[in-house]
């Protein structure tokens, strides 16, 4: 397993979202140096860092934990390791960054990209759901507005 699966993630974030490690630390209220070694996994964030990048990024803070405790993680998902998604997610976000690709996906918004990311994942069947659910979660936002 590659013992830094959540700095890398961290750095991936961090680039697709275009912060600086100065940024992000100030967003942790943290030094420079501090929020840099989380990037190369010399420390671990505490529990208030990682509720914070959650939050700065958007994003579940399971996803941040899980990478941080892989192991608690492990029985539901013994079939891959926790570092995986990571490394993937670097080799997804370098691919639409290159700028051969980039005029594809110039428009799209973070969560568009992860969301493609992702849906390309899935199988036939289980896009198909999503779409479907999609569709459902359209239809109550609309309801719900009026």
């Amino acid at each position: 397993m590659n013992s830094n699966a959540l700095g890398s993630y961290l750095r991936s974030l961090r680039k697709a979202h275009g912060y600086t490690q100065e940024f992000v630390a100030s967003k942790l209220n943290i030094i420079h140096q501090t929020y840099s070694h989380y990037e190369t996994g010399r420390i671990s964030p505490p529990a208030d860092s990682l509720y914070l990048l959650a939050k700065l990024y958007d994003i579940p803070i399971d996803r941040l934990l899980e990478l941080t405790i892989p192991h608690l993680y492990s029985e539901e998902s013994s079939s891959h390791s926790a570092c995986e998604p990571a490394d993937e997610l670097s080799v997804f976000l370098a691919y639409i960054s290159d700028p051969k690709n980039s005029i594809k996906f110039r428009n799209l918004s973070h969560q568009e990209k992860l969301m493609l990311y992702y849906f390309q994942k899935l199988t036939h069947e289980n896009r198909n759901k999503v779409i479907e659910q999609i569709k459902i979660e359209v239809k109550f936002q609309k309801s719900a507005k009026k």
